[in-house]
């Protein structure tokens, strides 16, 4: 796997907690580890892109055949305006960026014998 810029991580983040998502499910979802989902999480938090919800999900108890209701608390992140505000500004910067020809190395010098003749 290619590795990936920060801002492509905090992009994956915030993509994968616009509908609210657990901590376990953004770090599986964007392929990191849970040292490194810890860190883009405080500061995804700090900078206000995401914000942490406790919410009520509700799970199902089977016993004797028969399924029962519960509910259970988890916190949620869910990317806020300005998350999405990042997101935005990241769009319009890579389309920029696609835009730009690419510069990449120059090509290497060839002997006057190498070069073709039109």
């Amino acid at each position: 796997m290619k590795r990936r810029a920060y801002v492509d991580i905090v992009r994956d983040v915030l993509l994968a907690c616009m509908e609210g998502k657990t901590r376990t499910e953004v770090r599986r979802g964007c392929s990191l580890d849970t040292a490194k989902m810890g860190h883009y999480v405080v500061d995804l938090l700090r900078g206000g892109l995401l914000e942490g919800r406790q919410v009520e999900v509700l799970r199902w108890k089977v016993s004797s055949g028969s399924r029962e209701p519960y509910a259970v608390r988890r916190i949620m992140l869910f990317t806020t305006e300005r998350g999405r505000d990042y997101l935005e500004a990241y769009k319009r910067l890579t389309a920029f960026l696609k835009s730009i020809p690419e510069v990449g190395r120059p090509e290497p010098l060839r002997r006057p014998s190498e070069v073709e003749e039109p």
